[in-house]
């Protein structure tokens, strides 16, 4: 229930899992010159010595004593800071490239608290002191017992794993049991829940990763979403439960709870009937896919098996069976958040003034008896009256991105009135990670006021190497970010501006849509943009 699945595009035709009982995070080494293995491009130690610390490290006299019990106890030295560069850096390249010593640096993963929290998850996990500013002791003070240990670790480009750490057991389950504390706690908010649950995995159960594969970028992204659908469904059952699937739960809460509803008057008894033939729709739709009358079988499970809260039809056989049994399930939280969803989505529409709705096809006939209402829709197309507008500042800051070449990435939103498209943020850094953390984190209001996860449009400057080794690219990048969990409004509105803003910015190259946080994953991202090719 804590451990942590997730899924990648892989590089080969076979489908790949890979269980890890360690801690895995995504980030890899500072620097290629640390590489051991040339012909797999890792980072590889056993038994080497962990030097942590919260803040970046570039003074030399910050490493000397870890290097000195590196070399004294003739054991590797991985260093994992904020960041480390200058002096510091180049002493570690030059002592490795001499084979003085066996030394790698990599970056702390996550951002300000939560990076202090994981340096901390690691400390407990290696039994290593995290160096930080409330720390008495300074990094030029270190001594060899401040250091942690671990039985091997394993760093790439992307990510380190640190396997068999030397922490106590003891240690490690108070710290597990800490984070729980946390995330059952009820002013958690969703996305420090999933931050918190991915510590806990890594410390408590380990990670695995399916890596997909296949034989083009379309097979290979279609099982992914294959794979993330029965995983999201899985995480649910485990969750809140299971129901018989197939629709059966609907029928049965149709038959039942909604056949005992006395409504006060006719305007009740017309909401009841609604919800009652709409939640019967899922099970009828399935049977009707598989060449049945779906009203004879909706019908008769909803009569002569209207006690049997189990007993559904399966639409692969074509038999009336216990759908527990059977294996045929749906996860309760999925048929709770549609049901909730869906009557999110009809009161939006009962309430709103305009709606988007598909274009007509001029070329087809008006259906019978409604000739009179031909094109009665036509005015609204595009959102009617609401006409978004792009500010000067968003055409001004892609320019000086495509032409300067200072700016990497440019954030764009929704003024809080909806009429104007508008920069949130632009850098001169091309931290993907806190590019991402960004988007992740931005916020919209619903037409109620709530603040929910949000949309956002963003452009980004993506280059990269070929590797085949024919040199680099470049690529300017349009990302509509849309998370699942976003507002039902926001969606909306973002979904029918996009093109307004697109159309004013001359020069992209490449261009996604994003709707969960898997979409925005570094290689994930970089093998769409230059196409399998980097």
């Amino acid at each position: 229930k804590e451990g942590v699945i997730t899924v990648k595009e892989g590089k080969t035709m076979e489908d790949e899992l890979s269980v890890t009982e360690g801690m895995r995070f995504d980030r890899g080494f500072v620097s290629p010159y640390f590489i051991t293995d040339t012909k797999s491009q890792k980072v590889e130690f056993e038994k080497p010595l962990i030097l942590l610390s919260e803040k970046k490290i570039s003074a030399v006299q910050d490493i000397i004593p870890a290097l000195e019990a590196s070399t004294q106890l003739r054991r590797p030295l991985v260093i994992i800071a904020e960041d480390i560069d200058g002096e510091a850096l180049a002493v570690c390249i030059l002592n490795k490239l001499r084979g003085q010593l066996q030394v790698a640096a990599v970056k702390a993963p996550g951002f300000g608290d939560n990076r202090k929290s994981i340096l901390g998850d690691i400390g407990i996990l290696t039994n290593a002191t995290v160096f930080t500013d409330e720390l008495d002791i300074k990094l030029e003070k270190a001594t060899a017992d401040m250091l942690g240990s671990t039985g091997s670790i394993t760093i790439t480009k992307e990510d380190t794993i640190i396997l068999n750490g030397d922490g106590s057991k003891d240690a490690i389950s108070q710290r597990c049991e800490q984070i729980r504390g946390v995330v059952n706690d009820p002013t958690t908010t969703d996305y420090e829940k999933e931050k918190l649950q991915e510590r806990l995995a890594k410390l408590s159960g380990g990670v695995a990763v399916i890596k997909v594969g296949g034989s083009s970028e379309v097979e290979v992204g279609e099982k992914k979403d294959r794979y993330v659908d029965a995983l999201n469904a899985t995480r649910a059952a485990v969750e809140l439960g299971i129901l018989p699937g197939g629709g059966t739960a609907l029928l049965k809460a149709a038959a039942n709870a909604l056949g005992g509803v006395k409504p006060a008057n006719f305007d009740q008894q017309l909401g009841v009937s609604i919800i009652k033939n709409a939640i019967t729709k899922p099970a009828r739709t399935i049977v009707e896919n598989a060449g049945l009358e779906g009203s004879v079988i909706v019908g008769k499970l909803m009569d002569e098996y209207k006690g049997e809260f189990n007993k559904g039809f399966n639409s692969a056989t074509g038999e009336y069976v216990d759908m527990i049994e059977a294996g045929i399930l749906d996860p309760f939280k999925v048929v709770r958040t549609g049901l909730v969803d869906a009557s999110g989505v009809a009161s939006l529409l009962g309430t709103t003034e305009v709606a988007i709705v598909e274009g007509e096809d001029k070329s087809a006939g008006p259906p019978g008896g409604m000739g009179g209402m031909g094109g009665g829709m036509g005015g609204m197309g595009g959102m009617g009256g609401m006409i978004v507008q792009v500010s000067q500042e968003c055409v001004a800051k892609f320019n000086d991105l495509k032409l300067g070449k200072t700016l990497k990435y440019i954030i764009y939103k929704l003024s809080d009135d909806n009429k104007e498209i508008v920069v949130e943020d632009t850098s001169e850094d091309a931290d993907w990670d806190n590019f991402r953390e960004k988007l992740v984190n931005a916020k919209s209001k619903t037409k109620s006021g709530a603040l929910t996860k949000g949309p956002r449009y963003a452009v980004y400057d993506f280059s990269y190497d070929l590797s085949s080794g024919e040199g680099s690219r470049s690529k300017i990048t349009f990302i509509a970010w849309s998370p699942d969990d976003a507002g039902i409004q926001p969606k909306m509105v973002y979904a029918s501006s996009k093109d307004a803003l697109k159309r004013s910015l001359t020069g992209i190259a490449a261009e996604f849509q994003a709707n969960d946080e898997d979409d925005i994953e570094y290689a994930s991202v970089l093998n769409r943009v230059s196409k399998g090719l980097a």
